[in-house]
């Protein structure tokens, strides 16, 4: 079982962009390198502080569907490499979703 589990890990969430709910760190939004146990390695990451998804829902699975409303939504900087060792939720980020968050900062700075 544990094998399927990795090996459906693998396919399905290495390597992509997701959003990482921690339980102490926070949530962040990269490419999930590694995962173990709950100790994940992202790289070209951002924490988000306060999110509104860009659609309908509240919760972190919208904003993985539509992506951040500019409204009401804060994101940190680019971590280059980030390692979080509580993490508790991964969610695989839709295209959409993936430039939104990736392009937030751009579009503050040109408010």
């Amino acid at each position: 079982m544990k094998e399927q589990v990795e090996s459906l890990l693998n396919e399905l969430m290495i390597g992509k962009f997701i959003i990482c709910r921690c339980k102490d760190s926070g949530v962040h939004a990269g490419v999930l390198l590694a995962l173990d146990g709950q100790t994940a390695i992202l790289r070209d990451s951002h924490r988000l502080w306060r999110w509104q998804a860009d659609g309908p829902g509240v919760a972190l699975s919208a904003v993985a569907a539509h992506g951040l409303a500019q409204e009401g939504s804060k994101v940190d900087v680019l971590a280059p490499d980030l390692v979080v060792t509580d993490m508790i939720e991964g969610i695989r980020c839709s295209p959409k979703a993936e430039l939104s968050i990736k392009s937030f900062l751009l579009k503050e700075r040109v408010k």
